[in-house]
């Protein structure tokens, strides 16, 4: 017997199974994911909630028809047919491919430079990711003297440097720069501890540069309500989603972290939630209120499945495993502000990490300290906390200038 799944359903599994064999958030969201919506939209536009192969063989003609009507092109005709049979072999194998083989860097280094690259790689003790920045960025340090005829450090100069820095500022974000100078400064530091001959660009690389936080707006009170209205609480899988989104917008804990928390980091008895970021890797400890105590001890005893995992949020469907990536609970908060008429934009603020937004941006116009906000959120620098004064709209109409004492002729106001 054919099994029954929500067509919603099935495309967050299928994306954390492609999550979990290698693809990229970014590759995710920025390349697949508009490719599987057109398929949702279809299901729901034809009032078909639940997946099956004649939904996927009448979306194909679907979208031969659109090609030779001319409403789409050979290459997004190609795109949607070639996601359609992703979504029919996860479906009857539970199987996705795997990403393709990163082809590498065009950045090659010599042999003297790649070497000193990975000796200063080796002396790091960071998180997979941050090394990952460090790596790159120090490679293409490297890489812009080599392709000076610089065969190594000794033959750079400080103006080299400045020429390196330039280049970058003219071609990235004011934030790619400072992070980049942040991680140089790190290189330098070794090579002087090392004492591995070179310009001695530590002031150079301590340049202060300030970083540009995008003003990104968020999932505000009324929509949250409208959002919570759509989940079914009769269900195991809405019991587990309520619970989920009280963590984000309650205590504005990241999906990253909700994923990996575990039955044991909730203290009952003091109302206490305790776990460490996958972020920063500092530890937290943040008061279990009775809204969210109640629907994760609901989610508990109701609803989740009873299998041994230590991780408290389980998937619903078979195989029963802890849920394996943040990219689920988006793409789970996704349908529920589309189900609640949320338009949704690229960059628009409406996602899960929105509920943080808005929880940094409540406590903000309630005069709670930025220090205390900076605990609640997890943040190991202030500066991280200040972005939430952008969205901070009544405090900051009271900081607008009164313009009545600056003359101004009529016509002016009229040029």
């Amino acid at each position: 017997m054919e099994q029954k799944i929500l067509v919603a359903d099935l495309m967050s599994e299928l994306f954390t199974k492609m999550e979990t064999n290698g693809y990229k958030p970014l590759t995710l969201w920025r390349d697949i994911y508009p490719k599987m919506q057109v398929f949702v939209n279809y299901a729901k536009q034809n009032g078909e909630a639940y997946y099956s192969e004649e939904l996927l063989e009448s979306y194909r003609n679907y979208v031969l028809d659109r090609f030779k009507n001319g409403d789409c092109g050979n290459n997004q005709k190609c795109k949607l047919l070639y996601n359609a049979d992703r979504i029919r072999k996860f479906y009857t194998v539970g199987e996705v491919d795997l990403p393709p083989k990163d082809r590498g860097t065009k950045y090659v280094l010599n042999s003297n430079y790649q070497q000193l690259h990975d000796n200063f790689i080796m002396t790091l003790d960071k998180k997979p990711k941050a090394t990952s920045d460090i790596s790159w960025s120090v490679h293409r340090y490297l890489y812009f003297l080599q392709s000076r005829g610089i065969a190594s450090l000794e033959s750079a100069t400080m103006n080299d440097a400045r020429e390196f820095i330039i280049e970058i500022a003219c071609s990235m974000k004011m934030s790619s720069v400072k992070n980049i100078l942040i991680y140089l400064k790190q290189f330098q530091m070794y090579l002087l501890n090392e004492h591995i001959p070179g310009p001695n660009c530590l002031v150079l690389f301590s340049t202060r540069v300030h970083r540009e936080y995008p003003v990104y707006d968020y999932v505000h009170d009324d929509e949250l309500e409208m959002i919570i209205s759509q989940i079914d609480v009769s269900t195991p899988k809405g019991k587990r989603d309520l619970a989920i989104i009280l963590l984000g917008a309650v205590l504005g804990i990241r999906a990253g972290d909700i994923i990996h928390l575990k039955l044991t980091d909730f203290d009952w008895e003091t109302k206490e939630i305790r776990f460490t970021q996958s972020k920063t890797g500092n530890p937290i400890i943040l008061p279990l209120v009775d809204s969210v105590s109640e629907a994760v001890l609901d989610y508990i005893t109701n609803g989740r499945p009873d299998y041994d995992y230590p991780e408290l949020f389980l998937r619903i469907l078979a195989p029963v495993t802890p849920i394996g990536s943040a990219t689920a609970i988006q793409y789970m908060f996704k349908q529920y502000t589309l189900k609640a008429g949320i338009e949704r934009k690229p960059g628009d603020g409406k996602n899960f990490h929105g509920l943080r937004r808005r929880l940094g941006r409540n406590m903000l116009v309630n005069d709670v300290p930025l220090t205390t906000i900076a605990q609640v959120l997890g943040h190991s620098a202030y500066d991280a906390t200040k972005q939430y004064l952008s969205i901070d709209n009544e405090h900051l109409k009271l900081c607008a200038l009164d313009l009545h004492c600056i003359p101004v002729e009529r016509e002016a106001l009229n040029g």
